[in-house]
């Protein structure tokens, strides 16, 4: 895999990857490739609540991260979160606020056509790109956008302008 899932080097990211071929610590609390397929029913006519995941690329230190699982405690949502700094996924794994089974922080590089990610493709509830496109190269941003896009029903971005 080109993520990494820890703070130990920068790498990659890119193509989704199957969340059921990574190991526990990769995926960090996330649920199965069968809870996160949308449009899986439940047999048997059960009530159980959909899984709801959102993957904040460029988070930093964690300043869009935190106060969104102080606000939202259910069960149910679940936050994957990259940054091109390995010292960034750091202080967010430092953080008293990390709680590795609502958030999974790893080091990425989005405009790597090579990158992976290490949620299920498809899984996705939201992207927030928040001044993440002013730090890439131009000619990699529209390559960057159609990646995340396929993997998310919306996505959420703001940009500088100059």
């Amino acid at each position: 895999s080109d993520c990494s899932t820890t703070s130990s080097s920068e790498t990659n990211v890119a193509s989704p990857v199957d969340r059921s071929s990574c190991s526990d610590s990769a995926v960090d609390g996330a649920s199965t490739q069968a809870e996160a397929t949308r449009g899986a029913e439940c047999g048997g006519g059960c009530e159980k609540a959909q899984k709801r995941y959102i993957f904040e690329v460029g988070c930093g230190v964690g300043n869009t991260v935190f106060p969104m699982l102080r606000t939202n405690n259910d069960p149910n949502f679940f936050v994957y979160c990259c940054d091109f700094s390995s010292t960034a996924i750091d202080i967010v794994r430092a953080s008293k606020e990390f709680e590795p089974s609502r958030c999974n922080a790893f080091v990425c590089d989005v405009s790597s056509p090579d990158a992976a990610f290490p949620m299920a493709a498809g899984s996705l509830d939201v992207v927030i790109m928040i001044f993440v496109l002013s730090a890439l190269r131009p000619d990699k941003m529209a390559a960057a956008i159609q990646r995340l896009s396929r993997e998310s029903i919306s996505v959420i971005f703001a940009f500088l302008t100059f």
